[in-house]
Order: C-alpha cells, then structure tokens, then sequence
C-alpha cells in the first residue's frame, strides 16, 4: 500500500513537474520575445538620435545663414542712410 501510495504522489508530483516546464519555457518565449522587442526600440531610438542631431546642425546653419542676411540687411541700409545728406 506504501508503494502504491508512493507512486500516486510521484505521479501528481511528475505531472506538476511537467507542467512547470511547460510553463517555465512558456515564460522564456515570452522574454526572449520582450527582449527582441527593447532590442528593436534601442535600435530605433538610436535612429531617432542621429536624426535630431542632424537637424540640430541644420538649424544652426539655418539660424546662422538667417543672422549673416539680416546683418548684411543693416548694413547695406546703413551705408545708403550714410550716403543722403
């Protein structure tokens, strides 16, 4: 009866045994899944850093072209306001 008793609890402990597995490569799936997917948002935000620096540097440009025009502006127009009598 000892036997049989032993082998009934061995199966229930085999069996959630079992399922544990299961669930522990379930859970696996699921983080490696998680880490493919931060994987492609580093990825992505890593792109999306190299971009706003290169538009940084356009609009420096930008701004610089903008303030060389305007200072040629005032000066031209100071040099005719300088000519009038």
């Amino acid at each position: 009866m000892a036997d049989e008793r032993g082998m009934i609890i061995g199966d229930r402990v085999e069996a959630r045994l079992d399922k544990l597995t299961e669930d522990v490569a379930e859970i696996k799936g699921i983080l490696s899944g998680f880490r493919m997917a931060f994987d492609q948002m580093d990825k992505r935000i890593g792109d999306l850093s190299s971009r706003m620096t290169s538009i940084e540097s356009l609009q420096k440009w930008a701004i610089g072209l903008i303030i060389t025009g305007i200072l040629a502006i005032v000066g031209m127009c100071m040099t005719i306001l300088s000519k009038l009598p």
